[in-house]
């Protein structure tokens, strides 16, 4: 049986939300990363001998992409993005054959690993309550009720 040791780098302090608990506690190894420079990022995830990188945060407020741009192991995933990072050091998509349909790979510049149903789960109403916290924080002048920025960014390597 195979086994795999999971780590996770968050570049964003906690939210103390019970979605970002269990993403601490589902891992082998959490790491905050929040305050380290995008290249001290990648050589932290090189230096921890990760052998699969898996950018799980797009292109959102607050992604990090940077980091991925280090190489900091060897095989570099794009997950949780519809389309091409269009990032030569992005080796591989993970999609679906509704999301991107087969006849589309030639617009990706990474190889794609179809999932046999769906790639992409989704907390709808943790979506809604972020987009929510978000709109109230612009129209606060930058701040949400509880006086905290919003936004949540992670790593997932393995």
């Amino acid at each position: 049986m195979r086994r795999f040791h999971v780590d996770c780098y968050s570049t964003t302090r906690s939210d103390e939300s019970a979605l970002r608990r269990v993403a601490e506690e589902s891992c082998h190894a959490f790491h905050l990363v929040a305050g380290m420079g995008d290249a001290d990022v990648a050589a932290a995830i090189n230096g921890n001998g990760v052998h699969i990188f898996i950018a799980l945060y797009g292109f959102l407020d607050k992604s990090r992409n940077a980091i991925a741009a280090f190489t900091p192991a060897p095989l570099q995933i794009n997950h949780r993005w519809c389309s091409t990072t269009g990032a030569p050091h992005i080796d591989l998509h993970v999609t679906d054959r509704v999301t991107t349909p087969p006849e589309m790979r030639g617009a990706f510049s990474e190889a794609l690993a179809f999932m046999p149903h769906s790639y992409l789960v989704n907390d709808h109403r943790h979506s809604y309550l972020a987009a929510r916290k978000q709109a109230l924080s612009e129209f606060n002048g930058g701040h949400s009720q509880d006086g905290q920025a919003g936004g949540e960014g992670l790593l997932a390597s393995l």
